[in-house]
């Protein structure tokens, strides 16, 4: 019989009976397809397993077959030195304060050996290298406080076999090793043996391994006489020994000190009383002993790049064993050394200077001499030092003044006495020998260094845009906004003052001053290499600008206070001294190198304080020295030993030197002139009332007083204008005369 679709579908006559069409599955139980499904399953997972046990094998066979043979436990594997070298590989300085001290375990404290089998290895008798209980005990502890690193679960086996012969990186190959060889340690040697080992052994902190070295650098004693809360306290240490070290993170490792008490009596080694009597406890840390330096060369140096490994990369780095060549060139540093050493004259004279040599083209410090004698005082007057610089702070107003366009070296200005109000003080400005010239260009104002000169392009730029260029320029202590800031009021660092110069001879851009060039760990891994470019600040004045004050300090050096430099050639710079010649400065350049030379004479006063003593500085005039027949010799004696190696250097990296760009003298001047011809016409033609410049005729009274924008910067100007007395500070800055 036909089937009749059509009805079917749509319900038009009688449905068929017919049965429907047999299915293959139908013909499976449900119950049958699940067990096929499951078998199926088994026998991948079954596969998988098996072949992941035979990989494990193979794996845990592999690394077996390559443990290192443990035949001693007293290999402690030190890191090699630490050394500093110089940019033309002259070792300057090694730094190995590791200390190891082995001693038998019946010279450790109990309490000690208790508190560290407590907090590191509660099982450490019954276990055999391995305690799979302790990992366990660890997760669920470390989970309960929040803090990943609370407990470890490895054993104190595990931890020597880690420390004596495999590395500390994570991974799986490392733990497997670590496991293997603890299970050999303890075949082959007594607890007794491993926990001496282990306590022997184990970093504590500060170069300290072992517990002996470690309580001798912490409490001055040996480990068998330490304190319950001495004791407890070392044994927390291992766990982090630099985050807890307790000569920088007390804090930290007196509340370490408290879970490993806690431990002790959980484990019931102490009592709740004993514990408590412990925490109570007051330790007396010692100070760490500084880092041998009497042998170091270059140790003014060296010691600033020791702080700033210190600053950026913590103390425990000084003990990794890594390589750190500096910016530092031997040849160029014992030239600054002698120079500065012949340069001082001592008895009422300057005793004592300093001298910083940047390269421009990359900021790197080629030579550094912080002071007289390193072995007397260990002061950087480089760079912790902050002195007022005199007449050297100068070019910084003028090459404001010059980029702003307010006034340029062939402007007239008159040099007359010049009175100031701040508040209830009178300022009136002096030149170096009390007499005043009449009316001068801004150029003969810069080369002879006179006062009142510079004090008027300061009142006309004024003093907080002078602040600004400085800063940009890279001076970094506070500037002081007022007037008497144009001759040197203000402190800086002969560091920020040589730097600020050198992008002077860098077509005015600054490279921050470098003093490492790069590190690498003791495997010979690069940890940092200096990127100079990083380090650019591009150029802060325009070219007019930068031409004017490089031919102004040419013509300081050739015709002006600062002749002792002229036979360095290309030499550029400015001098500078302080009133009652407190200071004595020259900061010069030349297109190869920017060199700032400082010096003083200082005597030291030893008075007695809470707790101590402390010396104290007091800088005493120096006569009649000046920064043109003292600190302006040193330099050229320096630089005519420097400037050939420094060529030699720029030559190696195929960088040629040369003098600085910047125009004639004489076609400048011309050119200057012209452009203020062409300014006046303009300015006459728009506005034929006015007068241009801000030239003062002769016979023209004082200027306006200048009481400052606010009462705070008038009190500042009185305390900088008022006359020193005290050896603390010196005075403004006065007129050098040529030696």
């Amino acid at each position: 019989m036909a089937l009749d679709i059509n009805s079917t579908r749509f319900g038009r006559g009688k449905a068929s009976t017919a049965p429907p069409l047999p299915s293959v599955r139908s013909h499976i139980p449900v119950r049958s397809r699940r067990r096929q499904l499951l078998a199926t399953f088994s026998l991948v997972v079954l596969t998988t397993l098996a072949g992941g046990s035979v990989y494990g094998l193979w794996v845990v066979k592999s690394i077996s077959d390559h443990l290192p043979a443990t035949v001693s436990l007293n290999d402690v594997h030190l890191n090699p030195p630490t050394t500093i070298v110089s940019s033309d590989g002259v070792i300057l300085a090694t730094v190995a304060t590791q200390v190891h001290r082995p001693v038998a375990l019946a010279d450790i404290s109990p309490t000690l050996q208790a508190a560290t089998i407590a907090t590191e290895d509660s099982r450490f008798y019954t276990h055999r290298g391995v305690d799979p209980r302790g990992v366990l005990r660890a997760v669920v502890s470390n989970v309960r406080s929040g803090d990943a690193s609370s407990q470890g679960g490895s054993t104190l086996t595990q931890q020597l076999a880690r420390e004596l012969y495999l590395s500390n990186e994570k991974t799986y190959r490392r733990k497997i090793a670590e496991v293997l060889l603890a299970r050999r340690l303890e075949a082959q040697y007594s607890k007794s043996e491993i926990l001496a080992a282990y306590l022997n052994q184990t970093y504590y902190g500060n170069g300290c391994y072992g517990v002996e070295a470690a309580a001798n650098t912490y409490f001055g004693k040996s480990a068998k006489d330490l304190t319950t809360g001495e004791a407890t306290l070392l044994a927390g240490l291992p766990q982090r020994p630099i985050a807890f070290a307790p000569t920088q993170h007390l804090t930290a490792a007196l509340r370490r000190r408290r879970a490993v008490l806690a431990r002790m009596v959980a484990t019931g080694k102490l009592t709740p009383q004993e514990a408590k009597q412990a925490a109570a406890e007051i330790p007396h840390i010692l100070h760490p002993k500084e880092t041998p330096k009497a042998d170091w060369k270059a140790p003014y140096f060296v010691s600033d790049v020791v702080r700033m490994l210190r600053e950026k990369y913590g103390p425990e780095f000084l003990y990794s064993g890594v390589k750190v060549v500096t910016t530092l060139n031997w040849k160029m540093q014992q030239s600054a050394e002698s120079a500065l050493h012949h340069g001082l004259p001592g008895g009422q004279g300057p005793n004592t200077g300093a001298l910083v040599a940047i390269d421009p083209r990359t900021g790197f410090v080629r030579a550094l001499v912080g002071g007289a004698n390193f072995r007397t005082d260990q002061f950087d007057a480089v760079t912790q030092g902050v002195r007022q610089p005199g007449s050297a702070f100068k070019p910084f107003v003028y090459a404001s003044a010059f980029d702003a366009n307010t006034c340029d070296l062939t402007t007239e200005i008159e040099d007359h006495p010049l009175s100031y109000h701040a508040g209830s003080d009178n300022w009136t400005v002096h030149n170096y020998d009390g007499r005043y010239h009449g009316k001068m260009t801004v150029l003969d104002g810069l080369r002879q260094s006179i006062n009142t000169v510079a004090v008027q392009v300061m009142e006309k730029v004024g003093p907080a845009n002078v602040v600004d260029y400085a800063g940009r320029m890279g001076i970094t202590t506070k500037l002081d906004p007022v007037l008497p800031l144009a001759l040197g009021a203000s402190g800086v660092r002969p560091l920020d003052l040589c730097s600020a110069y050198s992008a002077f001879a860098n077509s005015g851009e600054r490279y921050e001053p470098a003093f490492i060039q790069s590190i690498t760990d003791a495997s010979g891994r690069d940890l940092f290499q200096d990127d100079p470019a990083s380090r650019l600040h591009h150029a802060v004045l325009n070219q007019s600008a930068l031409d004017q004050i490089n031919v102004g300090l040419r013509e300081v050096v050739v015709n002006g206070t600062a002749p002792a430099a002229a036979s360095i050639p290309d030499a550029h710079g400015k001098t500078g001294t302080t009133s009652s010649h407190r200071d004595a400065w020259f900061v010069g350049y030349t297109g190869d190198l920017a060199v700032a030379v400082w010096t003083a004479h200082v005597h030291k006063e030893t008075v007695k304080q809470p707790g101590g003593s402390a010396v104290l500085n007091h800088y005493l005039p120096m006569g009649s020295a000046t920064g043109g027949a003292i600190c302006a010799p040193i330099w050229r004696n320096f630089m005519a030993r420097a400037l050939p190696e420094q060529r030699r250097v720029l030559a190696a990296r195929s960088i040629s030197s040369g003098p600085i760009s910047a125009p004639d003298k004489e076609a400048l001047l011309t050119a200057l002139r012209q452009r203020a011809q062409d300014e006046s016409a303009l300015q006459a033609s728009e506005q034929p009332a006015s007068k241009p410049g801000f030239e003062i005729a002769a016979n023209s009274s004082a200027p306006e007083p200048y009481t400052g924008p606010s009462e705070a910067e008038e009190q500042a100007a009185a305390d900088a204008v008022r006359v020193e007395t005290s050896d603390q500070n010196g005075d403004q800055d006065q007129q050098e005369q040529a030696p």
